[in-house]
């Protein structure tokens, strides 16, 4: 009959065929995917987190390495400051008192309030270690080893020298 709505026949002994869902070599396929995908990611992701923590450290070795420079230049200013270790006081940007040798700021805090290079500069993330009475260190809060992720300051030793100032990035 033409033009007739009427449902088509089904062949005896067949069901009608019903979709539920994925089969599971579909899903198979799919956890396979993504888990090559997750492979691929995973190690771009941890290196961008290595890659902010060098970045971190580049920085401030940059701000250690201004603020020093910036100290030397108001040291030559003053009158006396320009010696082994300077008793003419002036004030560091943190409010203290400045120490110096040679015109540049100490790695450490000497006798009657001298402040070193940890108060000409103001960084966040790290700890500062006055390792010995010339060298301090900056170590990155968070990485994965703070004594191999660092800048060093080491004092100035001699007389129209300045000081070192090194980045150490193995343990970043």
């Amino acid at each position: 009959m033409l033009g007739s709505s009427a449902p088509p026949r089904q062949r005896l002994g067949s069901r009608p065929r019903r979709v539920h869902g994925f089969t599971l070599i579909e899903l198979i396929c799919v956890i396979v995917i993504l888990g090559a995908l997750s492979a691929t990611a995973l190690p771009k992701f941890s290196d961008f987190q290595r890659d902010a923590r060098l970045a971190v450290v580049a920085r401030t070795s940059a701000e250690i390495t201004g603020a020093a420079r910036m100290a030397y230049y108001k040291c030559l200013l003053i009158a006396g400051c320009y010696v082994a270790f300077s008793g003419t006081k002036f004030v560091a940007p943190s409010g203290v008192n400045g120490a110096t040798y040679f015109g540049w700021p100490t790695g450490q805090t000497r006798p009657n309030d001298f402040q070193g290079i940890k108060d000409w500069v103001t960084v966040s993330g790290f700890t500062v270690h006055e390792v010995n009475t010339a060298v301090a260190e900056f170590r990155l809060i968070g990485s994965t080893t703070p004594t191999a992720c660092l800048v060093r300051y080491t004092e100035t030793a001699t007389l129209g020298t300045g000081p070192q100032i090194v980045t150490v990035t193995t343990g970043c």
